[in-house]
């Protein structure tokens, strides 16, 4: 009993099959393609070492010669190991990058194993026909009954990556979960939520359900958020305040441009739809929270407030009673704060008439260096930090607390602002605004002398700490060149 020709010549072309694989799996840079290849020479060894051990088997038992003839071929088992083998290092080598450390984005591994499944079935019906047909009724009802749920999950994973509706690391809603794509395997889609669940939904779920990608085909995507105002405030001025409020968040992008809709006439409210625009969709719920926030504020700036429906019973109190708290703590804040120590107590008493108080958030910009202005503020609780822009530098020179205040140079001579201040925490202030206290200067032209001694002495105070820092220069040379007190009284119009 020897080898056939045919069954020597196998042999040849399987042994120069595993010398081209490994060289080629040692100079891959790919571990996907080298994992593959070694698999193949794995099936490859087995093919050879079991034609080989068959023939060893007949030629020492004592089966029939002709029976024994037919161990002189390559038998189908060993002729199927090596077709399998050859079609894996073929997909692995077609269809992922040589050089690189990743599989292919086009053909992933759940493509490229169907590949290889579907190439090894049509060999097998051409190699072993008869055996494949003679169980394929029973082992099909068998394995359909089996696996019908993981047949399911695994063609709609093929399908999933086929159409490639989403890829790992989008941000996707499936049913009634969201999350960011972890991997997508034969049988399920991973995903993480925003909360840091790991969630696993089967393939066929998916299939099913309707799927919104966030990050395809652009990441930029529209947020809304619903407020409802008074009947009495002009919807025109809602749509400002929250457009401006966008404009005021680095995070909402300027184009597209945000906008408002009144959206329905409520029983309590007016509701409106503040829609804007973000590309990071991770950062939905901070940035939304960032817009409320900072709309809060704006909106209690302005004297708005948000309604909502109660049922309670109140006993108010005399409007007289509320105007007399508010007028004394306000003349209380006058009396301590540093810009009227010179002032009688009428004055302090006249000028707490007209400060109107202001609530600013956290990290909110209060005014804007080189910005027109035509107020003051004296902060009431919290702390603002103020910040001199210098040559595209910016410079913190001091921190103003309860007492303190800025933005005296735009409300008395009209010059733009001449610094940058922020608030550090949530700010309590009261805003003196131009009109009423041209007021006040009518009734008492004296205030003005008064007030004009304490501002040159801090401008002294502040001009030695800005010496301190080389790069910046503050420009005084018009306070310098004419009398503050004749610039303040030109100003208002008082002679």
């Amino acid at each position: 009993m020897n080898w056939s020709g045919s069954f020597v010549i196998y042999l040849v072309l399987v042994i120069a099959l595993a010398a081209v694989l490994l060289p080629v799996q040692a100079i891959t840079r790919n571990g996907f393609i080298r994992r593959k290849l070694r698999f193949s020479l794995l099936l490859i060894v087995a093919g050879v070492a079991y034609d080989i051990a068959s023939y060893y088997y007949a030629l020492h038992s004592q089966l029939p010669p002709e029976t024994k003839a037919q161990f002189d071929l390559p038998s189908d088992i060993g002729i199927l190991l090596v077709a399998l083998a050859t079609i894996n290092a073929i997909a692995a080598l077609l269809f992922n990058p040589f050089q690189q450390e990743k599989i292919s984005d086009r053909y992933p591994r759940i493509v490229q194993d169907a590949v290889v499944v579907g190439a090894f079935v049509l060999i097998a019906t051409s190699v072993a026909p008869e055996r494949l047909f003679a169980t394929s009724a029973i082992g099909g009802l068998v394995l359909g009954l089996a696996l019908q749920d993981t047949l399911g999950n695994l063609f709609a994973g093929l399908a999933i990556q086929v159409e490639k509706p989403f890829g790992v690391g989008d941000w996707i809603k499936a049913g009634d979960y969201e999350g960011r794509v972890a991997e997508v395997t034969w049988r399920a889609t991973k995903m993480r939520t925003k909360s840091g669940k790991f969630v696993v939904i089967p393939n066929s779920m998916v299939s099913k359900d309707t799927v919104v990608n966030f990050s395809k085909p652009s990441p930029v995507q529209r947020m809304s958020f619903t407020i409802g105002l008074s009947y009495d405030v002009p919807p025109n001025l809602i749509k400002q305040i929250a457009v401006e409020t966008c404009a005021a968040i680095p995070s909402i992008l300027r184009e597209p441009a945000p906008d408002t809709l009144l959206t329905q006439y409520g029983d309590s409210a007016i509701n409106y739809a503040c829609r804007f625009w973000i590309d990071d969709f991770s950062r939905s719920d901070p940035i939304i929270d960032e817009f409320a926030t900072l709309l809060y504020y704006r909106l209690k700036r302005a004297g708005l407030n948000i309604p909502f429906p109660i049922r309670d019973v109140r006993i108010a109190r005399a409007p007289r009673e509320d105007s007399v708290a508010a007028d004394a703590s306000r003349l209380a804040f006058v009396k301590k704060a540093g810009l009227f120590e010179n002032l009688e107590l009428a004055d302090k008493q006249a000028i707490a008439s007209i400060l109107h108080p202001v609530t600013f958030a956290a990290g909110e910009t209060i005014i804007r260096q080189a910005d027109a202005g035509g107020s003051m503020f004296f902060v009431k609780t919290g702390v603002v930090k103020v910040i001199f822009e210098s040559n595209g530098e910016r410079h913190e020179v001091t921190r103003l607390t309860e007492g303190d205040f800025f933005g005296e140079m735009a409300l008395l001579t009209g010059e733009p602002r001449t610094a940058t201040v922020v608030a550090c925490s949530d700010v309590d202030a009261y805003v003196l605004s131009k009109e009423p206290f041209r007021e006040v200067l009518f009734q008492n032209p004296a205030i003005a002398e008064k007030i004009s001694q304490t501002i040159v002495s801090r401008k002294a105070m502040l001009q030695e700490q800005a010496n301190q820092i080389t790069t910046l220069t503050i420009h005084l040379q018009a306070q310098e060149q004419q009398n503050f007190l004749v610039r303040i009284q030109r100003f208002f119009g008082l002679g």
